[in-house]
Order: C-alpha cells, then sequence, then structure tokens
C-alpha cells in the first residue's frame, strides 16, 4: 500500500476521490428554439393573426409543446453544470405552464389580475438573471431583456385590458422571437465548428471556460456544486 506524506499507510481523501463527469451535448439550441417558437406563436396571438376563438389552442401549445422542452433543457442544463441556463430554462419553463395552465381557464378576450401580478413578478426575476448575465454572456442579457420587457407588457395588458399595449407587446414578441432564434443557430454552428461562428460577445469566464483545454476546465470541478460538501 503507498505510504501518505506522513509516511503511514493512511490514504488522504483526495487521494482516493474521483469525480466522473459525462459528456452531454449543448442544450442551448433547443431551449432557445423552442422559446422562440412559444413566443412567436403568443404574439402572433396579442396582434390577432390568431382569432380569439383558437386562443384555447394558443395556450395548450405552450402548455404541451414549450413547457416540457424547456423542462427537460433545464434538467440537463444543471447536469452539464450549468447553474445559470438550467435556472433561466426552468424559470421559463415555470412561465409556460402558468400561461398555458390559466389561458385555458379563460374566455376568449377575458384577462387575468392574478396573471398580470405574476408576470411582473416573473418580468423582475428575469431582470435579475439579465444582470447576472452581463458577468460574461451579454447576449444572455439581451435575450433576457427583452423577455423582461415582453413580459411586463403582457402583465400591463393582463391588468388594463388594453389593445394597444396588448399589441405592442405582440411586436416586442416578434423581436424576442428573432433574438432567440439568432442564439439557436449561433449555438448550433458553434457545436458544428467547435469554435464561435455568431458574435455571442462572451466575456470574462464564459470566454476563458470554451477557450481553456481539459485540464483547465477541471480544475475548479472540486469547488463546484454537487462535488463539493455543500450547496
Amino acid at each position: 500500500m503507498p505510504r501518505n506524506r506522513n509516511g503511514d499507510n493512511r490514504l488522504r481523501p483526495e487521494e482516493i476521490t474521483r469525480v466522473f463527469i459525462r459528456p452531454i451535448g449543448s442544450v442551448l439550441p433547443l431551449g432557445f428554439l423552442a422559446f422562440g417558437m412559444g413566443v412567436f406563436v403568443t404574439a402572433a396571438f396579442a396582434l390577432g393573426w390568431i382569432p380569439p376563438a383558437q386562443g384555447r389552442d394558443v395556450f395548450l401549445f405552450a402548455l404541451v409543446f414549450v413547457a416540457p422542452i424547456e423542462g427537460v433543457t433545464a434538467v440537463l442544463a444543471f447536469l452539464a453544470r450549468d447553474t445559470a441556463g438550467g435556472t433561466t430554462l426552468g424559470v421559463f419553463t415555470g412561465t409556460w405552464v402558468m400561461l398555458g395552465s390559466v389561458g385555458l381557464g379563460l374566455h376568449p378576450g377575458e384577462t387575468s389580475t392574478m396573471l398580470a401580478y405574476f408576470l411582473f413578478a416573473d418580468g423582475a426575476v428575469i431582470l435579475i438573471l439579465a444582470t447576472a448575465a452581463l458577468m460574461g454572456n451579454p447576449a444572455f442579457s439581451v435575450l433576457l431583456g427583452v423577455s423582461c420587457t415582453r413580459f411586463a407588457l403582457n402583465g400591463a395588458f393582463e391588468l388594463t385590458g388594453s389593445k394597444t399595449v396588448e399589441h405592442v407587446s405582440g411586436y416586442v414578441g416578434l423581436v424576442l422571437s428573432a433574438v432567440a432564434a439568432y442564439g439557436g443557430l449561433a449555438f448550433l454552428l458553434e457545436d458544428a465548428r467547435h469554435v464561435p461562428v455568431l458574435p455571442m460577445l462572451r466575456h470574462g469566464a464564459a470566454r476563458e471556460s470554451l477557450e481553456a483545454d481539459l485540464l483547465e476546465n477541471l480544475q475548479r470541478v472540486e469547488s463546484e456544486p454537487g462535488v463539493r460538501g455543500r450547496l
């Protein structure tokens, strides 16, 4: 049996501990594109392109298509050790579930005061996420900033019933869906080429983690959640 530095036969914990990391594919393209689809459909509904009588179909789409995909990507993001990505996708999952669930109980043209205040609170949480994203991924801050604006406008419409506010929210939604599509495409190309193709404005630790070699990426593993003793 090998001796440790103290000269006895006892092994220190760090000499026998192993951390296994399972590489998985990036979930961000799926998360971004599913989010963009959801935003586009709800924006079309807000702008009147989809008749109010078909609102139930829109809410079912949010609940059955968008929410499950966002939920799966949130779980996989946490498994990939991406706390910020998992938190963001998790918040979006809950948002789509709430929008779909409450919307299914509303009559065409009816609004919900409860949903309005939920959207205001949701927008505040997204603003926090956008601020945190500035530390490494400003491109995320753009998406989250526009999302915050959209949800705040949606909340204002639910509170006031103003068609003008609803239409402005719809147009902001179209911009947001385009931003999400850009992000999804950027991450897909990056995954295919293994280098950034479209600008994502990474800097600091986010840029270093992309450019660092395997050893450098593993140096901080022992201090990450799930490896250290407490969260």
